[in-house]
């Protein structure tokens, strides 16, 4: 199994993907949070129990800075379960790969705490406020054999992010990039996408996870990773989860050779 198990995306076919995928999805009235009211909670996730602590006081920090990060949100831990619990080509070629970087884990780290056995190398990265919490929620959720890291990494500062990045990984080359739920404006989409690049190698695949809301976002976003030189996967709904059918898409990325 491959990428070429899903559909190519090319600039031209972006208008009609988009409108084709908000015609014929389900949409969420919600904002995307998990829902929980509490700071401490238990996600289950297949016949994992993942105990988590967010900080919805920590939304606006003192500096009156916001961010999304100290939220869990809905589709990372419905990517964890399809991952774990289902076999389509993205699982495949998941098992048993080499260094995964996740862009933007937030406080939660639902996919270091579920997907890091998978792989020889989890990276788990977000800006500095949120590491703390961050590296609390995987240390009490660490798998035997789970071999996981936690980097600093802020996409409006790439050349420190990266230098942080490198210093973790010694010359290792990324297989996987993981975001989810970081495209949802269109300020953040130039500073993501040339982190994303930076990182990446001919191999690399980025999986992007996305909560339908703004179209136009969207399809910004998809013809500014095409002007960027890569190419673009759309998981069709035959392969996901009854879940992620709901309201989400899974895009598959990976630089032209």
């Amino acid at each position: 199994m491959s990428l070429s198990d899903f559909t190519l995306i090319g600039k031209d076919d972006v208008y009609d993907h988009v409108y084709l995928l908000y015609s014929d999805s389900k949409l969420n009235n919600d904002l995307g949070y998990y829902p929980s009211k509490a700071d401490k909670f238990v996600i289950p996730i297949g016949d994992l129990d993942i105990e988590v602590e967010q900080s919805k006081s920590g939304v606006y920090s003192r500096h009156g800075t916001g961010t999304t990060g100290f939220y869990l949100w809905n589709v990372s831990p419905l990517f964890a379960e399809w991952m774990l619990y289902h076999k389509h080509p993205l699982s495949d070629m998941f098992n048993g790969c080499g260094v995964v970087v996740e862009l933007g884990s937030g406080v939660v780290g639902v996919l270091a705490s579920t997907l890091s056995t998978r792989c020889e190398l989890f990276v788990a990265t977000d800006q500095k406020h949120v590491l703390k919490l961050l590296a609390k929620n995987i240390e009490n959720n660490r798998q035997p054999k789970a071999n996981t890291k936690i980097v600093e990494f802020d996409w409006e500062n790439i050349e420190f992010g990266v230098s942080n990045l490198e210093s973790t990984l010694e010359r290792r080359q990324v297989d996987f990039v993981l975001a989810f739920d970081t495209i949802y404006n269109s300020f953040l989409l130039d500073h993501f996408i040339a982190a994303t690049k930076t990182i990446c190698n001919s191999e690399t695949i980025v999986v992007v996870g996305i909560q339908l809301r703004d179209e136009d976002v969207l399809s910004e976003f998809l013809e500014k990773m095409l002007d960027k030189s890569f190419q673009c996967y759309h998981v069709d709904q035959e392969w996901l989860s009854s879940d992620l059918k709901n309201g989400y898409s899974i895009y598959c990325f990976k630089l032209c050779s």
